[in-house]
């Protein structure tokens, strides 16, 4: 039985994720947070795929320097693959509660203590109460989506490397690009940061200076070590699982 094209596997993937949000768009109610901003996202998180794929396209046809430019330009855009997971955090942009049997969606909720209890503070819709849930699936449809083109992306570049450098460098080039892209996730979203893959070709002072920041002293940025062993671990898990899939 002929096997089913990853790539193709993927496109159709992407096709179902697409739709998904656009059924999310028409059943939601007014008020109810924009997630359009998932799809430039995800084209980000699939920037890496287009890449190693074009560099195999022609890998046989260029020299090892263009492997390695390409290579540097693949691990920039590498990052916004996995970094599609912290997009999770925008679950908690809005919260719901229940009046009697009404449910109402509270858009950038603030907490405000009044004497002995708390009120909630915000804009305030009804909703479905499906609604919520809804949303949270579909956020998570499409970081694992970015997440699987960043990974396949990786087993890509593993067999360029491979053929130019040896299986030991690739090996140690592929740990090396999941250990940076979990620095590059801590910078794009922990650290307040907000720097894009671009901003290391027009604004590469910043991003060295951001970069240092988030590194030295040490003993002040425990928390970047810490995000980045957690990041690693949840890339090389998910590496190994796709260890056996073949993308042709």
């Amino acid at each position: 039985m002929k096997k089913l094209s990853y790539y193709k596997l993927l496109a159709v993937l992407t096709i179902i994720n697409i739709v998904v949000l656009v059924v999310r768009d028409l059943i939601a109610p007014n008020g109810s947070p924009d997630l359009n901003f998932l799809c430039h996202n995800l084209f980000l998180g699939f920037t890496p795929l287009l890449i190693a794929w074009i560099l195999k396209v022609f890998s046989g046809r260029v020299g090892m320097l263009i492997i390695i430019a390409g290579s540097f330009l693949w691990l920039i855009f590498y990052p916004n693959a996995p970094y599609m997971v912290t997009d999770t955090i925008h679950i908690n942009d809005t919260t719901t509660i229940r009046i009697d049997t009404q449910y109402y969606q509270i858009k950038k909720p603030v907490l405000v203590p009044v004497g002995s209890i708390t009120e909630i503070h915000g804009q305030a819709s009804k909703i479905n109460s499906n609604i919520a849930i809804y949303d949270s699936l579909v956020i998570f449809l499409f970081a694992i989506l970015s997440m699987f083109y960043g990974f396949f992306s990786l087993k890509v570049m593993l067999q360029i490397w491979d053929k130019f450098f040896g299986k030991s460098l690739a090996y140690i080039a592929a740990v090396l690009s999941i250990i940076l892209s979990g620095l590059g996730i801590y910078i794009g979203r922990m650290a307040n940061l907000r720097l894009n893959s671009t901003d290391i070709f027009t604004e590469p002072k910043v991003v060295f200076q951001a970069i240092m920041g988030c590194l030295i002293p040490v003993s002040a940025n425990e928390a970047t070590y810490i995000m980045i062993i957690l990041f690693s671990l949840i890339q090389f898990s998910f590496l190994m699982m796709m260890r056996d899939i073949e993308e042709t």
